[in-house]
């Protein structure tokens, strides 16, 4: 999709957005949908604003989350996995946490694609709003909860699934002599 702009319209969009992004928190905008709107539009086009609204989209995602942990995603994968759930996909590797996030306050999520996806994890107390889910996948602790295309379990997230096994069994066990 190309949008077709002349280069005073592409500069009043370039000032709004920056004025969008610019004070997180006290926003000069009354509605962040609107840059998730102006992404998703100028996402998959040729034009050249895409790198710059691009780049205000991330920043603004990225001030409402935080690095993840591998305990934060072992946490949710517990619950999910109580739930009777499987997962989708097995690495032979450790956790990713590169590609993890956790939601520290109230988001929109809006058509990330390919190298820029990423996996949010979502604690009970924090809302979200998904207008295009793209690649990326969201975690969500009410409920345990997955929206998106995929589970992952790696090695090391197995080996702790193992060692609580292991626990749970003993536990038992023990409860039973008694």
């Amino acid at each position: 999709m190309v949008i077709k702009m002349s280069c005073k319209e592409k500069d009043v969009v370039i000032r709004k957005l920056k004025r969008m992004i610019k004070d997180e928190d006290k926003p000069k905008y009354k509605n962040p949908k609107d840059l998730v709107e102006t992404y998703q539009l100028v996402r998959d086009g040729k034009s050249c604003i895409r790198k710059e609204v691009e780049k205000d989209y991330k920043n603004y995602l990225y001030k409402r989350l935080r690095p993840a942990t591998y305990m934060d995603y072992l946490k949710w994968l517990r619950g999910y996995l109580s739930e009777c759930n499987e997962p989708t996909h097995y690495y032979d590797c450790k956790f990713r946490k590169y590609k993890y996030y956790v939601a520290k306050r109230f988001f929109r999520l809006g058509g990330l694609y390919g190298s820029n996806s990423i996996n949010v994890i979502v604690p009970k107390d924090v809302d979200y709003k998904i207008h295009d889910i793209g690649h990326c996948n969201v975690y969500d602790m009410d409920g345990y909860e997955h929206k998106g295309s995929w589970v992952d379990i790696y090695n090391d997230t197995l080996e702790e699934m193992e060692k609580l096994i292991k626990e749970y069994k003993n536990v038992i066990y023990i409860s039973d002599e008694m």
